[in-house]
């Protein structure tokens, strides 16, 4: 039960739930009450982040994002929608927070690019860019998510969709077991999902961030190589949790072809999916049994499975987020698969 109190003033209303989803934020509150500390990944630095709206259309700036590794200040530039443009640049040793947001100083920094005639400045803040994620994200009825949970520097612009991969592995745990289709243990396997994944992403964004470093001359080179120089490390995967089998695309996110001019995604619905490209290897009690839990049967021609490396596959179990849950060779292999999936929705 939580007791809400207007700050407009009039009488508290209490609120009883079954879950709390705590996204209030990288500060959260309730992740402090619940004495849920943060895992530090060691990266700490803060950056002047600075927006602008254009005053015309033909200010020339470049049309992609760019993270300039100057030796005497990195600095990354972002176009937005519409007019809007974003500089950071990172703070030197000593430089204060106070006298970076000053509006000469900043547009001392903007100088190489626009001035005052090009545009007017939104807002202009001092961020500390951390890389920590959350020891837990469930104490009991209590999920957190977003920056509630973990907490990155920009570099890989994760940090929201990180937060949309936490509400997309969530979501559809909670409608199942406030529907009765699934037990407890489903939602024990948020934390073990979301955290294992997170920490990656975070840990590459940090690495990111100590590339641009290197780059710009400030650490040794070793660190092109852990984070990947050239690009080319992969996304973590899911490696535990509502997963079965050991097939290679187990714990990977769906490919999304097209099917008859639309994505994959319309045919196969909001909820559990098996995709198959013949309907036979789908025996009906098995069929039946992923019905209870509104999952639908997909039948897709043969190019569409080869297109996303499937073709051997006879059924793939696809789960509401779009992760592959398992895959099955044979009918019999789909009745065991099941049979172990459904012990997180019995």
């Amino acid at each position: 039960m939580v007791t809400l109190r207007p700050l407009a003033g009039g009488a508290d209303e209490v609120v009883s739930a079954r879950w709390v989803v705590a996204a209030d934020g990288a500060s959260s509150p309730i992740r402090k009450g619940l004495g849920i500390s943060l895992d530090n990944l060691g990266f700490d630095q803060d950056w002047l982040v600075v927006d602008t709206e254009l005053l015309r259309d033909d200010v020339e700036l470049p049309a992609l994002v760019q993270q300039i590794c100057d030796p005497e200040r990195p600095t990354t530039f972002v176009p937005g929608h519409a007019r809007f443009r974003r500089w950071e640049f990172q703070l030197q040793p000593g430089e204060r927070r106070d006298d970076m947001v000053d509006p000469a100083r900043v547009w001392a920094l903007l100088a190489p690019w626009i001035t005052p005639h090009d545009a007017r400045l939104v807002r202009s803040v001092v961020y500390r860019f951390h890389a920590t994620v959350a020891s837990s994200m469930r104490s009991g009825a209590v999920l957190l998510v977003g920056d509630a949970a973990h907490q990155m520097p920009p570099f890989l612009g994760q940090g929201l969709c990180s937060g949309i991969r936490d509400a997309a592995n969530l979501s559809w745990k909670l409608q199942l077991v406030a529907a009765g289709r699934a037990g407890s243990a489903l939602l024990d396997t948020y934390d073990g999902e979301r955290r294992v994944h997170a920490t990656g992403v975070v840990a590459h964004a940090a690495d990111v961030g100590r590339l641009i470093d290197q780059l710009s001359g400030r650490t040794d080179p070793t660190t092109s190589i852990d984070a990947a120089y050239g690009g080319g490390r992969p996304f973590p995967h899911l490696s535990a949790g509502m997963l079965a089998g050991t097939h290679p695309f187990v714990g990977r996110q769906l490919p999304q072809p097209t099917l008859d001019d639309e994505p994959l995604d319309t045919a196969l619905g909001a909820g559990f999916a098996l995709l198959t490209g013949d309907s036979a290897s789908v025996p009906p009690e098995t069929l039946t049994q992923w019905q209870s839990v509104g999952a639908r049967l997909v039948v897709v021609p043969g190019h569409i499975m080869a297109a996303m490396f499937l073709a051997n596959a006879a059924v793939v179990v696809v789960r509401p987020d779009r992760y592959v849950a398992a895959v099955a060779d044979t009918a019999g292999a789909l009745h065991a698969i099941t049979g172990a999936l459904f012990e997180y929705l019995a």
